[in-house]
């Protein structure tokens, strides 16, 4: 395997050289070793405390005093906080369970999971890649050379966190097979990848923005470190926002709650046909009540997602604009006078859509 990576890998350079540089120096016959090992590890972790939590009765218990998430029974009376059913069995003695329930807490695990991951760890390991570059002093090398700023950028992108992009592949197979088992067709499971890879995109640019705002004096680990942690906190709030059921949002933070990808699995979920109670997580109420310029875009899973990739392509378009002209002055402004007046007019553009839901109409 190692020998295949390094055949494809050699024939890079010929086409793109940074990108080419960084693959080299990462996939390795040791570290490609290790990446599978700890994807086989993990999914094995994963998996044997899945199979835990499918219900089993207990011989000593009568059936309707014996409870689980997976059941099919109501919930019992002292249950408030929703996902709890009494086990019962069928005419034939059986165990009625919730397939599609159990698959569905697998996916999304695996797709929250892997979303943080992807992000917290790429964007660490692209700050902490180019303050090594300006520390060592190879960035001013990178800078004189003839490739162009596009090939700079995507060669970091796709060459720094290449393990990394590496061991999410791994989870790919299963990640499928768990949606599959939810009842999530394979349309709406591209539709949650293009918008998890535009957003990963967008925040990505920030960490090139953000590595190339460095200088040699600066570098240190706490600071990449730190980066990634303000990033980790994100993640965590837009997580927790999307696991609340909410029936309100203001309307500035609807603007912002979309630059979160995972708010796309609002709409898987709500694709398998499963109840908001039964679930407990993820509810489209928050999704059902957005408008953007008074049109319902959110209701439609295709136009909503479609309006999340728009989003960050804007964002990341404009993010670019700063780089090409950072890479090759790095004391230059961030926008020209013109690029300032684009960005001002993409901001008021977008965010006014959701501040006119706000405005109530006015009847005579």
């Amino acid at each position: 395997m190692s020998n295949f990576f390094s055949v494809y890998v050699d024939r890079l350079g010929d086409w793109h050289p940074q990108l080419y540089r960084e693959l080299k120096s990462r996939f390795t016959a040791t570290k490609v070793r290790w990446l599978l090992l700890v994807s086989v590890i993990f999914q094995s972790v994963v998996l044997f405390f899945r199979a835990g939590e499918i219900p089993v009765l207990d011989p000593l218990k009568p059936a309707g005093e014996q409870f689980s998430r997976y059941c099919m029974g109501i919930p019992p009376d002292w249950e408030y906080n929703r996902g709890i059913f009494v086990c019962t069995q069928d005419l034939l003695g059986q165990l009625p369970i919730n397939w599609r329930l159990w698959w569905l807490d697998g996916f999304s695990f695996l797709s929250l999971a892997g979303l943080a991951l992807l992000l917290v760890v790429g964007v660490y390991l692209l700050v902490a890649d180019l303050q090594k570059e300006c520390q060592r002093g190879t960035l001013n090398f990178i800078r004189l050379s003839p490739q162009s700023e596009g090939s700079f950028i995507w060669g970091k992108i796709l060459g720094v966190p290449s393990l990394l992009y590496g061991f999410l592949l791994t989870l790919l197979p299963l990640h499928i097979i768990t949606a599959g088992g939810a009842g999530i067709s394979l349309p709406l499971l591209a539709g949650y990848y293009a918008v998890v890879l535009a957003g990963a995109s967008f925040f990505f640019h920030i960490a090139l923005w953000i590595g190339l705002s460095s200088n040699s004096k600066s570098y240190s680990l706490s600071k990449s470190a730190a980066i990634a942690g303000l990033c980790a906190v994100g993640t965590l709030i837009g997580t927790i926002l999307i696991m609340q059921d909410n029936d309100w949002e203001p309307f500035f933070l609807s603007w912002l709650s979309l630059f979160y990808p995972g708010k796309a699995l609002i709409y898987l979920v709500r694709s398998t046909f499963l109840s908001i109670p039964t679930v407990g997580y993820l509810g489209p109420n928050e999704l059902d009540q957005l408008r953007w310029y008074g049109w319902d875009l959110f209701r439609s899973a295709p136009l909503g997602m479609g309006f999340m990739v728009a989003n960050f392509a804007v964002g990341t378009y404009w993010i670019t604009q700063v780089l090409r002209r950072r890479f090759r002055r790095p004391f230059s402004t961030a926008w020209s006078k013109v690029q300032s007046m684009g960005v001002t007019l993409s901001l008021v553009a977008i965010a006014n859509g959701f501040y006119s839901r706000a405005i109530p109409k006015v009847t005579i």
